[in-house]
């Protein structure tokens, strides 16, 4: 009869969160491990572990039809490939998105934590840049995950963009001619519709002051140029897919 599925169900419930317990059980202790180690030769190994634990994960969520957890997880072992052909070029910034998306995986791809992410994968992104090479670096790293920015070379235009309604996502430049990024994201703020639309600076500044400054002027993240295409697409992921599970 119909019962007769249930503790089937259950049980292959059960599996799944075991399998998913099991791929990322290692992933935190093996960040500390990349973090702590100053040569790439050395941060390689600790790399490779990394990206099989997301492509184990890739592999269950894709087959449980976790539509946005295995896009992330897909997005993720891409950033971590990089990783491993370039391993003497993890900077601070990469460290730090690499961070952010394992305590992403433990947030939404744990089972227990009963996290639902959007299907739909289709967002109003923003880039912010009085250089045109900058924009189109973007561009081209959001490509990566089958988006599209909406560009703007000036803050005027961007103002313009943010106050004809809601954005998902806003990448802005800190410094450009005539005001600097974290003046603009003040701007921003006070606009209605963008109160809350998550922020990322992009900048050649990582130090502290900088991201002092990005907190006070309502930044939600910042990301270290030059970047990984890769990189920067987790970055967005993690930030699109975080404010849509709300």
């Amino acid at each position: 009869g119909s019962g007769d599925g249930a503790p089937t169900a259950a049980g292959d419930a059960e599996a799944f969160r075991q399998r998913v317990a099991t791929a990322l059980a290692p992933c935190r202790a093996l960040l500390v491990r990349i973090a702590h180690e100053t040569s790439g030769d050395a941060r390689l190994p600790k790399l490779r572990s990394l990206r099989a634990s997301v492509r184990q994960l890739t592999s269950l969520t894709s087959a449980a039809d976790l539509r946005g957890q295995a896009y992330f997880c897909e997005a993720l072992e891409a950033f971590l490939g990089e990783l491993c052909e370039q391993p003497g070029r993890t900077t601070d910034s990469g460290l730090r998105t690499l961070t952010q998306a394992v305590d992403f995986l433990f947030e939404k791809v744990d089972p227990s934590q009963g996290a639902t992410l959007p299907d739909n994968l289709a967002f109003r992104v923003l880039v912010v840049d009085d250089d045109p090479i900058s924009r189109r670096a973007v561009q081209v790293a959001l490509g990566r995950i089958k988006q599209q920015a909406v560009e703007c070379g000036s803050a005027k235009e961007a103002i313009a963009v943010c106050a004809d309604g809601k954005l998902d996502l806003i990448f802005l430049d800190v410094d450009m001619g005539e005001i600097t990024g974290f003046e603009l994201c003040s701007q921003i703020r006070k606009s209605e519709s963008n109160r809350t639309t998550p922020v990322i600076f992009v900048t050649g500044h990582t130090d502290f002051q900088s991201r002092a400054q990005s907190s006070l002027s309502g930044g939600d993240d910042f990301i270290g140029k030059p970047f990984h295409f890769m990189e920067l697409a987790v970055k967005t992921l993690l930030h699109l897919l975080r404010a849509k599970s709300k």
